[in-house]
This record gives C-alpha cells, sequence and structure tokens, in this order.
C-alpha cells in the first residue's frame, strides 16, 4: 500500500508518519475484544494486547543489541526534498535526522530540535530558537546558518516547495535564531515543522542532494552505517546524541518486506523483531496472539487517522467528467469490501473522522448499481464509449486481492478496467507527474487539517507531466477559497466551517472514492521494550504510534 509521501505524512507528518500516502490500504472496538489479557512482566505492558500501556515500559532502560525492523516498502533515499519518504521513508529518517518540531500526545505542535518556535501577533512571522550544543554527526554545529540552508532546500525544492508557497522568506535572526515570515497568516506552520519539511539536514549532505540522498548526514539518536537498497538499512548508536542517554540500541537495521503476509511470517520466524501493517487479517491474528506484544492505533483521536481510498486522476480523460467519478463511486460497494478484507477498517465518506471536529454529514455517492449504469449510459450517449482505463496498485497480494474485487464490482456497472501492480517508490512518482489513471491510496493523517493543504488545493495541482502534490489534480475553487480560509483565520470556529465545506465539496467533487478509515498495527516479540513511548524532550508524552509510524531512539531490549 503505497503512501505516497506519508503513511503519516511526508510534508508534515508528525511523529507518526506524510502525508501520508499512497496506495493499498492506507478503529474499531472490535480490536479491543480480540487483546488477550496475558502480561509479560518485563515488557512494562500487555502481551497480545491493544491496551493504553502495550509497548510501554517503566523498567530501566537496557543498553545495547540490535534491533530488526520489519517495514511495508523501500524508500529510494534520504533527503526528503528529493525521496519519496512514506513511512518507511519517515522512519529512516526519524532515526538519523532530528526534527524541529514534534506532535504532543494530544495532537499538539512542540519545540525538538528546536529550543522554541514563536509566533508574532498574527502569525505572519516565526522566531525558531535552537538548542545550544547540538552537532550533526559530522561534528559540525546545528546553528542558524545550517537550518536556514535545510529549510531553503526545502522552499526551493520542486517537490517539497508548493507546501511552502506560504514563505516569503527564511533568515537567521541571529547564530542561533532562525526567522521565518509568512506572505499571510499561517497559524498552522509550526506543524509543518515536525515532518519532512522540519527535518533538519547537514550542510555536507546538501553540497551534492543526489549524492547526500545515498549517505545522510543528521543529528538523530543514530548514525547512517549501511543502505543496500531493497534489503536493509542498518544504523548505528550516535554516542553525541543531545538527548542524554539516548538512544539505547547499538544498531538498528531496516528490513522492507513489502508483501504483508511474508513480513508476518518473518515475524513469527523471528526472523525480524518488530513490525507494522495494516492488513486486517494481521490486525486480528496479532493482537489475538499472546506470543507478541501489539498495538493499533484506532483509538487515536489526538489527530485525524488516515484514510484508504482509490484516487482519480480529474485531469485525464475519461475522468475529467464527474459523471464517470460519480459512477465509478456508485459502482464500488465499501460493505462488501469491509466484510471480505478491510474487516477492522471504519467505512467512511470523508477525509475527517467522525469524531473530528471538522467532521460533518455530507452527500456522498454511495453504493448503487442502477444510478452507476445510468450515469454510463449518458456518457457513452454524449461520447460514443465506455470508460477503459487502468487501475492502479501495488506489489502487495492483500492489495491485488482488494482492487480485484474492485475491478469485479465496476464491471458490474459496465466499466472495463485493466488491474496493474507498480513498486511503492516508482507508485508515488508516478503520481507526481499524474502518470496513472485511477489507483489504490492511503493518505490524510494530520494533526492539524492545515497539512492538507498542499494536497487539495487548485494551486497545487499542475498539468499532467510536472510535479503536483495535488495528485488528484481535482481543481475546486470553493475548495480553494475555504483552505485559504481554514489556514489564515486565528478563529477556530472559522476554521471548523472551512473543512466542513471542504467534505461537501469532494462528496460533490467524487476525486476519492472513499473506502475506510485505516487501522495500523505495530506488533514485536516481548523483548521489545517501550516501542510506543515517544517523549518531548522534556520527558512529556510525544504522539504515540500513528499510520505505522514508530520512533526507535526510545526502544531497548529486555
Amino acid at each position: 500500500m503505497a503512501d505516497g509521501f506519508s503513511r503519516r505524512k511526508f510534508l508534515a507528518g508528525s511523529s507518526a508518519a506524510l502525508g501520508a500516502l499512497a496506495a493499498g490500504g492506507s478503529a474499531s472496538a472490535l480490536l479491543a475484544a480480540c487483546g488477550s489479557s496475558g502480561t509479560n512482566s518485563t515488557a512494562g505492558g500487555k502481551v497480545g494486547s491493544t491496551k493504553a500501556d502495550a509497548g510501554i515500559s517503566t523498567a530501566t532502560p537496557k543498553r545495547g543489541g540490535n534491533l530488526v525492523v520489519a517495514t511495508e516498502a523501500e524508500d529510494n533515499g534520504f533527503n526528503p526534498t528529493i525521496a519519496s519518504w512514506d513511512v518507511t521513508g519517515l522512519m529512516y529518517g526519524a532515526a538519523i535526522f532530528d526534527t524541529l518540531v514534534t506532535i504532543d500526545v494530544n495532537g499538539k505542535p512542540q519545540p525538538f530540535l528546536a529550543q522554541s518556535v514563536t509566533p508574532n501577533a498574527d502569525a505572519t512571522q516565526f522566531t525558531i530558537t535552537l538548542r545550544p550544543g547540538v552537532k550533526f554527526h559530522d561534528g559540525t554545529a546545528v546553528d542558524a546558518a545550517a537550518v536556514v540552508q535545510s529549510l531553503m532546500a526545502n522552499v526551493q525544492s520542486p517537490q517539497n516547495g508548493p507546501a511552502l508557497l506560504n514563505v516569503a522568506g527564511v533568515t537567521a535572526g541571529g547564530p542561533m535564531t532562525v526567522l521565518v515570515s509568512c506572505k499571510e497568516p499561517w497559524p498552522a506552520f509550526p506543524t509543518y515543522l515536525s515532518g519532512a519539511i522540519g527535518t533538519v539536514m547537514a550542510p555536507a549532505m546538501l553540497v551534492d542532494p543526489k549524492a547526500g540522498n545515498l549517505k545522510p548526514v543528521g543529528s538523530g539518536p543514530f548514525v547512517f552505517k549501511e543502505w543496500v537498497p531493497n534489503d536493509h538499512l542498518t544504523v548505528v548508536r550516535n554516542p553525541n546524541y543531545w538527548q542524554q542517554g539516548k538512544p539505547y540500541l547499538d544498531s538498528v537495521t531496516f528490513k522492507p518486506i513489502p508483501d504483508h503476509q511474508s513480513r508476518a511470517n518473518a515475524l513469527k520466524a523471528g526472523d525480524v523483531d518488530i513490525m507494522h501493517t495494516d492488513d486486517s487479517q494481521d490486525v486480528q491474528q496479532f493482537t489475538a496472539n499472546s506470543s507478541f506484544v501489539s498495538i493499533t492505533d484506532s483509538n487515536n483521536s489526538a489527530t485525524e487517522r488516515e484514510v484508504h481510498f482509490y484516487m482519480i486522476n480529474t485531469a485525464k480523460p475519461p475522468f475529467d467528467d464527474l459523471r464517470v467519478r460519480q459512477a465509478l463511486a456508485h459502482a464500488t460497494d465499501q460493505s462488501r469490501i469491509h466484510s471480505i478484507i478491510d474487516v477492522v477498517n471504519t467505512p467512511i465518506t470523508s477525509p475527517f473522522s467522525s469524531n473530528s471536529p471538522y467532521y460533518t454529514a455530507v452527500d456522498y455517492p454511495t453504493y448503487d448499481l442502477a444510478k452507476a449504469k445510468a450515469l454510463l449510459t449518458a456518457y457513452q450517449n454524449d461520447k460514443g464509449t465506455l470508460p477503459t482505463f487502468q487501475l492502479s496498485t501495488v506489489t502487495d497480494a492483500k492489495d491485488l486481492q482488494r482492487t480485484t474485487l474492485v475491478q469485479a464490482m465496476w464491471k458490474e456497472a459496465g466499466i472495463n478496467c485493466q488491474v496493474q501492480q507498480v513498486e511503492q517508490s516508482q507508485y508515488i512518482v508516478q503520481a507526481l507527474l499524474g502518470n496513472y489513471d485511477v489507483r489504490e491510496w492511503r493518505q490524510f493523517a494530520a494533526s492539524d487539517p492545515d497539512e492538507n493543504y498542499v494536497w487539495w488545493s487548485p494551486l497545487t495541482a499542475s498539468p499532467i507531466g510536472k510535479l503536483a502534490l495535488n495528485f488528484a489534480r481535482n481543481k475546486d475553487p470553493q475548495i480553494g477559497a475555504m483552505l485559504e480560509k481554514g489556514r489564515t483565520s486565528l478563529n477556530q470556529a472559522d476554521r471548523v466551517s472551512a473543512y466542513q465545506e471542504i467534505g461537501k465539496r469532494f462528496a460533490a467533487d467524487v476525486p476519492y472514492i472513499w473506502l475506510d478509515q485505516t487501522v495500523w498495527l505495530v506488533t514485536a516479540k516481548p523483548n521489545v521494550e517501550n516501542f510506543n513511548n515517544p517523549t518531548l524532550p522534556d520527558g512529556s508524552p510525544a504522539l504515540k504510534m500513528t499510520a505505522g509510524f514508530i520512533n526507535v531512539g526510545q526502544i531497548w531490549r529486555s
């Protein structure tokens, strides 16, 4: 399941993975019933459960050892201005780099590598004060000049720059102070510093960005050692990390295993120590298995949850015709997909969680085969033909099963499409360039809805063949106006009404065929301690696992 820049959030993903994004799949009270009550005296939490204390340890941390982490995909590098940075990339990044900001347990941005981020009265300028004495892995100082260079690399990036269209300037206000000025009020800006955009790269890494993409230099808890694409990434402990005492592990090895069943088998066989997945059957299986410690993000209400859908290239015929998009929605039986494949997920008609203040009921075109056929007949009468196209997903057996099921549903309405599978990093590149018809996707987890500005704005919907972060290339001026209202208003009630209106416009435009709200599972051997207990520098709790993202900096092995 591609996450195209996020399995949390590629651009502004909080400390839980951007975005996020792409295909494939990517909670429910049902999960609580699946848990075992068995405990592990050393793990500091419930084994085989998804209760609040699972993955949290109060024991004294133990130093040493290696951890093998199985991820759902491989990324295409370490420089977030040019690499895809899906959930795997975000986990790689959190091991090697620090972000200026992180997200706390309540979904609010808090200083991390920065000592403080302070807005002026109208949120048009932000003063970033850096922590003294922090060094990159090559020994150079993390100072204002380095942070300005890293932020400007994002501003000037064809990939990330569109997310920073509101930035008017980035300058050093002193040796350890950075000033970011905005063209208009932007109260949500600090949240953007919690993901790829706020990832601080060493100046040496930016001399040659392409070379730096292969050999990262950050200030994070681990130092890059070796990367063999599609096999493993190994990082080793940073002995000079600024958070005293961390990390606890000597090394971490990340192993990309795209097929969810192979990933699960690797954990059961002991070949890996911990893994993430959004496969419903795996969620059910592992939360009921007392041999593993399991957590899900099903009860995380601090942020918007990642949602799963089919994304339509609205700039491309026949999908520039609303009738075709509506027909696809009416031909999609959510309940059937839910009952057969995504049994633990929650069906949706909006990108916002039902318990979110930004949620409102919408008139989304739900399953109605007769309406789908009537819309297609009208289209055929006008165009002389029925639509044919490619329906794509990533290289995972469960994603193929789901997409083949959808293909069969659409055929019942008279729609002919061919299914294709694409490796995830290339899948994301294709979405950026608009080289697709309809594809499975996951995205839109956010601690602030403004984080989705870049994915939804008409300003970021470039023509096919040019990089566009509005992957669906949906150019609704009403959505554009509401995004501006939500971005610039300092009044929360105005922001709420703006995003509720956006939910309604998606139901009218149908750039997305909504499926469900994804449930992510992270499951580990019992001797993997503290994997769901991220903290702020002062020790207070940070955002727990969301959309499959964990930070290995706080983990140890018993």
